[in-house]
C-alpha cells in the first residue's frame, strides 16, 4: 500500500520540477546561442599603417557579415587583423591603431571580454567602433558610454551590418589623422 504525500511535499515537488525545467531551458538557450571562437588572421599584412583590428565571434551571421566587410576593407591600404573577442585582453595598445568590436548581447549585456576591454579603454573610444548583435536588437544593461550600432542577427540585416562595419572602420581611421 502506497503512502499518500502531504500537501507540502506535493507543492515542493511541483516547485522543484518547475525549477528544473526553467534551469534546463535557460542552459539549453545559452548553449544554442553561445558563439564560437574565431581564429586569428590578417588581411593586407604588407600595409604599414593604419592597423585595424576586428574583434568578433564565430556565428553564422557574423561569419557572413565579416566575410563581406573584409572584401570591402581589403580594397583599402590598411592592415586588418581579425581576432576573437576573447583575446582582446591579449592585445597591446601598440598592436592597433583602430578597432571594430563586433560582439553579441548575452543575458542583456555585451559579451564579457568585450565589456571588460571597453571599460579599460575609455580614453580610446575615438579609435573604437562597437557593433553589437542580439536577437532582440537591444543591450539592456548599457553601462558603457560609447556610441554603438545595434543589429538583430537576422539575414536581412547582413548588408546593413556590413555597411556599418565599413563606415565605422573608415570613421575610426579618419580619427587617426
Amino acid at each position: 500500500m502506497l503512502k499518500k504525500l502531504s500537501l507540502w511535499k506535493k507543492i515542493a515537488i511541483v516547485f522543484l520540477m518547475i525549477f528544473i525545467v526553467a534551469v534546463g531551458g535557460a542552459l539549453t538557450y545559452r548553449l544554442i546561442k553561445t558563439q564560437g571562437v574565431r581564429e586569428d588572421y590578417k588581411v593586407n599584412f604588407n600595409a604599414d599603417f593604419p592597423r585595424l583590428v576586428i574583434a568578433t565571434q564565430k556565428s553564422k551571421f557574423k561569419d557572413e557579415v565579416l566575410r563581406q566587410a573584409i572584401e570591402e576593407l581589403k580594397k583599402q591600404d590598411i592592415e586588418v587583423f581579425v581576432t576573437d573577442v576573447t583575446r582582446l585582453s591579449e592585445l597591446s595598445d601598440s598592436d592597433w591603431d583602430g578597432m571594430i568590436i563586433l560582439t553579441t548581447v548575452e543575458s542583456g549585456q555585451i559579451q564579457e571580454d568585450s565589456h571588460d576591454f571597453l571599460k579599460n579603454h575609455k580614453n580610446d573610444y575615438n579609435r573604437i567602433g562597437l557593433i553589437y548583435t542580439a536577437d532582440s536588437n537591444t543591450w539592456k544593461n548599457k553601462d558603457i558610454e560609447i556610441d554603438a550600432i545595434a543589429s538583430a542577427s537576422i539575414k536581412k540585416n547582413i548588408v546593413p551590418c556590413v555597411q556599418a562595419i565599413v563606415d565605422k572602420s573608415n570613421a575610426v581611421l579618419e580619427n587617426l589623422q
